[in-house]
């Protein structure tokens, strides 16, 4: 047994060491699994014994191709969210055609890790904050986006001196993240949306979809009730 287990570990080893052996591919949606391994197992599967004659074999691969052309339709067609925010505010990230971009090469780093595994993206934190996008100092970190005929500023404010001039953002619009709680009356918030410590600890972590009528949010504590930010 032990010189049989040393001959697997050795293959395996082998395989992993050549070129292009880990693929990172970005994730797939819940539906793509069971289409794919139906599809799969329908299309594969040999006759049943002693049962299916040649038509429903036939049959019963074609719908199970069919299956699986639907999967890897829907998983091609997956669209990313355009801005992830983590459940406790200390990590923003920004999707462009370079990849996914975090605000900081530190800080949420677990969210992070996942965002970047997700979208397949190999960089770690470091490497994908160093990307072209955010400016401003370490507690005040911004950019602008400009996707589906938007164009706004999304800022990500950290740190106990967040807050000071979190109003005076908030009248540049766009969208306002914080890691604490943001003491702004309800008339301020409306030049902007907050996505303070306060709004992601009631609804989680949040992904922002950007399109023409807006911005559509979700979040993971309230998954079937997305809200549009005009």
């Amino acid at each position: 047994m032990g010189l049989g287990t040393d001959w697997m570990l050795a293959v395996a080893q082998w395989i992993s060491d050549l070129d292009g052996a880990v693929t990172l591919l970005p994730a797939a949606p819940r539906a793509v699994l069971p289409l794919i391994g139906i599809g799969a197992m329908m299309a594969v599967l040999g006759p049943i014994p002693g049962g299916a004659h040649r038509p429903v074999l036939l049959w019963r691969r074609g719908t199970g191709l069919a299956l699986l052309a639907a999967g890897a339709l829907l998983w091609v067609g997956d669209r990313r969210p355009d801005v992830l925010i983590s459940a406790q505010g200390d990590a923003a990230a920004v999707l462009t055609p370079a990849g996914r971009i975090p605000s900081k090469p530190r800080g949420g780093s677990f969210a992070v890790e996942n965002w970047l595994a997700a979208d397949g993206d190999a960089a770690d934190q470091a490497g994908a904050a160093a990307r072209p996008l955010w400016q401003g100092t370490p507690s005040d970190r911004w950019a602008v986006l400009d996707r589906a005929g938007m164009r706004l500023r999304i800022r990500h404010l950290t740190g106990k001196g967040a807050a000071q001039d979190a109003a005076a953002h908030c009248r540049e619009g766009g969208i306002l993240v914080a890691n604490i709680p943001l003491s702004m009356s309800a008339e301020a918030r409306k030049e902007c949306l907050v996505l303070d410590s306060e709004y992601l600890g009631k609804r989680g972590a949040t992904a922002i979809f950007l399109t023409e009528g807006g911005a559509s949010l979700v979040s993971v504590d309230q998954p079937g009730s997305g809200r549009i930010w005009h």
